[in-house]
Protein backbone atom coordinates (compact mmCIF):
# COMPACT_ATOMS: atom_id res chain seq x y z
CA UNK A 1 0.00 0.00 0.00
CA UNK A 2 2.86 2.40 0.82
CA UNK A 3 4.48 1.66 -2.53
CA UNK A 4 1.19 2.36 -4.30
CA UNK A 5 0.77 5.67 -2.40
CA UNK A 6 4.36 6.69 -3.26
CA UNK A 7 3.83 5.96 -6.98
CA UNK A 8 0.47 7.78 -6.97
CA UNK A 9 1.95 10.85 -5.28
CA UNK A 10 4.90 10.88 -7.71
CA UNK A 11 2.58 10.78 -10.69
CA UNK A 12 0.31 13.50 -9.30
CA UNK A 13 3.07 16.06 -8.71
CA UNK A 14 2.52 19.22 -10.67
CA UNK A 15 5.07 20.37 -13.23
CA UNK A 16 4.87 24.20 -12.97
CA UNK A 17 6.35 24.73 -16.45
CA UNK A 18 3.72 22.49 -18.05
CA UNK A 19 0.86 23.82 -15.93
CA UNK A 20 2.01 27.38 -16.59
CA UNK A 21 1.24 27.02 -20.31
CA UNK A 22 -2.45 27.11 -19.38
CA UNK A 23 -1.93 30.56 -17.85
CA UNK A 24 -0.18 32.12 -20.85
CA UNK A 25 -2.22 33.72 -23.64
CA UNK A 26 -0.83 33.58 -27.18
CA UNK A 27 -1.30 37.11 -28.48
CA UNK A 28 -1.93 38.22 -32.06
CA UNK A 29 -2.38 41.76 -33.37
CA UNK A 30 -6.18 41.64 -32.92
CA UNK A 31 -6.13 39.95 -29.50
CA UNK A 32 -3.41 42.36 -28.36
CA UNK A 33 -5.57 45.34 -29.26
CA UNK A 34 -8.61 43.83 -27.50
CA UNK A 35 -6.95 42.44 -24.38
CA UNK A 36 -3.91 44.59 -23.74
CA UNK A 37 -4.04 47.89 -25.56
CA UNK A 38 -7.53 49.42 -25.63
CA UNK A 39 -7.76 50.93 -22.18
CA UNK A 40 -7.51 47.55 -20.47
CA UNK A 41 -6.47 48.07 -16.86
CA UNK A 42 -4.75 44.67 -16.56
CA UNK A 43 -0.99 44.48 -16.26
CA UNK A 44 0.63 42.08 -18.75
CA UNK A 45 4.06 40.46 -18.72
CA UNK A 46 4.86 39.40 -22.28
CA UNK A 47 7.55 37.35 -23.97
CA UNK A 48 8.19 37.94 -27.68
CA UNK A 49 10.02 35.06 -29.33
CA UNK A 50 10.65 33.10 -32.48
CA UNK A 51 10.36 29.30 -32.46
CA UNK A 52 13.83 28.88 -33.99
CA UNK A 53 15.60 30.99 -31.32
CA UNK A 54 17.74 28.87 -28.98
CA UNK A 55 17.56 31.37 -26.10
CA UNK A 56 13.77 31.55 -26.51
CA UNK A 57 13.47 27.77 -26.23
CA UNK A 58 15.59 27.84 -23.08
CA UNK A 59 13.58 30.69 -21.53
CA UNK A 60 10.08 29.40 -22.32
CA UNK A 61 9.88 26.81 -19.49
CA UNK A 62 10.96 29.47 -16.98
CA UNK A 63 8.40 31.91 -18.40
CA UNK A 64 5.66 29.28 -18.11
CA UNK A 65 6.76 28.42 -14.55
CA UNK A 66 6.50 32.10 -13.59
CA UNK A 67 3.03 32.26 -15.12
CA UNK A 68 2.05 29.30 -12.95
CA UNK A 69 3.66 30.80 -9.83
CA UNK A 70 1.89 34.15 -10.39
CA UNK A 71 -1.45 32.75 -11.59
CA UNK A 72 -3.31 34.19 -8.59
CA UNK A 73 -1.68 37.61 -8.89
CA UNK A 74 -2.63 40.77 -10.75
CA UNK A 75 -0.29 40.13 -13.70
CA UNK A 76 -1.43 38.33 -16.82
CA UNK A 77 1.08 36.50 -19.00
CA UNK A 78 1.21 36.57 -22.78
CA UNK A 79 3.42 35.33 -25.60
CA UNK A 80 3.93 36.74 -29.07
CA UNK A 81 5.37 34.52 -31.78
CA UNK A 82 7.18 37.02 -33.97
CA UNK A 83 7.45 34.52 -36.81
CA UNK A 84 3.65 34.07 -36.83
CA UNK A 85 2.67 37.68 -36.10
CA UNK A 86 5.32 39.93 -37.58
CA UNK A 87 2.96 42.90 -37.69
CA UNK A 88 2.51 42.95 -33.92
CA UNK A 89 6.25 42.62 -33.32
CA UNK A 90 6.93 45.44 -35.78
CA UNK A 91 4.27 47.60 -34.11
CA UNK A 92 5.87 46.99 -30.69
CA UNK A 93 9.36 47.65 -32.15
CA UNK A 94 10.70 44.23 -31.11
CA UNK A 95 14.07 43.58 -32.73
CA UNK A 96 15.72 40.89 -30.62
CA UNK A 97 14.57 37.62 -29.17
CA UNK A 98 13.53 36.80 -26.61
CA UNK A 99 12.20 40.16 -25.48
CA UNK A 100 10.46 40.40 -22.12
CA UNK A 101 8.36 43.41 -21.20
CA UNK A 102 5.57 44.59 -18.94
CA UNK A 103 2.60 46.54 -20.26
CA UNK A 104 0.68 48.65 -17.79
CA UNK A 105 -1.62 51.59 -18.43
CA UNK A 106 -0.79 51.57 -22.16
CA UNK A 107 2.96 51.85 -21.49
CA UNK A 108 5.73 49.36 -22.23
CA UNK A 109 8.47 48.63 -19.68
CA UNK A 110 11.23 46.46 -21.19
CA UNK A 111 13.15 43.98 -19.08
CA UNK A 112 16.91 44.36 -19.41
CA UNK A 113 19.42 42.20 -17.63
CA UNK A 114 20.29 38.59 -17.06
CA UNK A 115 17.29 36.37 -17.62
CA UNK A 116 17.50 34.48 -14.34
CA UNK A 117 14.45 33.43 -12.39
CA UNK A 118 15.30 35.80 -9.51
CA UNK A 119 15.88 38.80 -11.79
CA UNK A 120 12.67 38.25 -13.73
CA UNK A 121 10.62 37.68 -10.56
CA UNK A 122 12.09 40.89 -9.09
CA UNK A 123 11.22 42.77 -12.29
CA UNK A 124 7.62 41.52 -12.23
CA UNK A 125 7.20 42.15 -8.51
CA UNK A 126 9.07 45.43 -7.95
CA UNK A 127 11.34 46.76 -10.66
CA UNK A 128 9.15 46.99 -13.77
CA UNK A 129 8.09 50.57 -13.09
CA UNK A 130 11.70 51.65 -12.41
CA UNK A 131 12.71 51.36 -16.08
CA UNK A 132 12.05 53.96 -18.75
CA UNK A 133 8.62 53.45 -20.24
CA UNK A 134 7.28 54.29 -23.65
CA UNK A 135 3.72 54.44 -24.91
CA UNK A 136 2.30 51.48 -26.81
CA UNK A 137 2.56 52.66 -30.43
CA UNK A 138 -0.66 53.22 -32.34
CA UNK A 139 0.79 52.83 -35.83
CA UNK A 140 3.57 51.03 -37.63
CA UNK A 141 6.95 52.77 -37.52
CA UNK A 142 8.02 55.00 -40.40
CA UNK A 143 11.28 54.40 -42.24
CA UNK A 144 13.11 57.11 -40.28
CA UNK A 145 11.69 55.90 -37.00
CA UNK A 146 13.00 52.41 -37.83
CA UNK A 147 16.47 53.88 -38.47
CA UNK A 148 16.43 55.96 -35.26
CA UNK A 149 15.13 53.10 -33.12
CA UNK A 150 17.63 50.69 -34.63
CA UNK A 151 20.51 53.01 -33.78
CA UNK A 152 19.15 53.55 -30.25
CA UNK A 153 18.73 49.79 -29.70
CA UNK A 154 22.21 49.18 -31.06
CA UNK A 155 23.71 51.81 -28.76
CA UNK A 156 22.16 50.20 -25.68
CA UNK A 157 23.48 46.79 -26.77
CA UNK A 158 26.94 48.28 -27.34
CA UNK A 159 26.87 49.86 -23.87
CA UNK A 160 25.96 46.45 -22.42
CA UNK A 161 28.93 44.85 -24.23
CA UNK A 162 31.34 47.51 -22.99
CA UNK A 163 30.21 46.87 -19.41
CA UNK A 164 31.02 43.17 -19.79
CA UNK A 165 34.49 41.73 -19.26
CA UNK A 166 34.71 40.04 -22.66
CA UNK A 167 37.71 41.69 -24.37
CA UNK A 168 37.23 39.86 -27.68
CA UNK A 169 33.65 41.08 -27.93
CA UNK A 170 34.74 44.63 -27.05
CA UNK A 171 37.37 44.53 -29.81
CA UNK A 172 34.86 43.23 -32.34
CA UNK A 173 32.32 45.94 -31.44
CA UNK A 174 35.02 48.63 -31.64
CA UNK A 175 36.01 47.52 -35.15
CA UNK A 176 32.35 47.32 -36.15
CA UNK A 177 31.73 50.87 -34.94
CA UNK A 178 34.74 52.23 -36.83
CA UNK A 179 33.55 50.56 -40.05
CA UNK A 180 29.96 51.70 -39.51
CA UNK A 181 30.93 55.31 -38.84
CA UNK A 182 33.24 55.26 -41.89
CA UNK A 183 30.39 54.04 -44.08
CA UNK A 184 28.04 56.70 -42.73
CA UNK A 185 30.70 59.35 -43.31
CA UNK A 186 31.24 58.10 -46.88
CA UNK A 187 27.51 58.23 -47.63
CA UNK A 188 27.26 61.82 -46.41
CA UNK A 189 30.43 62.77 -48.30
CA UNK A 190 29.01 61.48 -51.60
CA UNK A 191 25.51 62.86 -50.98
CA UNK A 192 26.68 66.39 -50.21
Amino acid sequence: ILLFMFIASSLSQINPAEEGKKHVQLLSLSSFENMVDKGNKSRWFIMAYTPSCKQCKELKPLFHKMAYDKREGNVKFGEISCSDDRALCKLLRIRSYPTLFMIDNNKIFKFAGNRTEDNIHRFIRDDWDQVKAYKVPEKMPSFWEEIYTGIFDMSSEIAYVYKSKNLLLKAFISIFLVVLLSLIGAVFYFLY
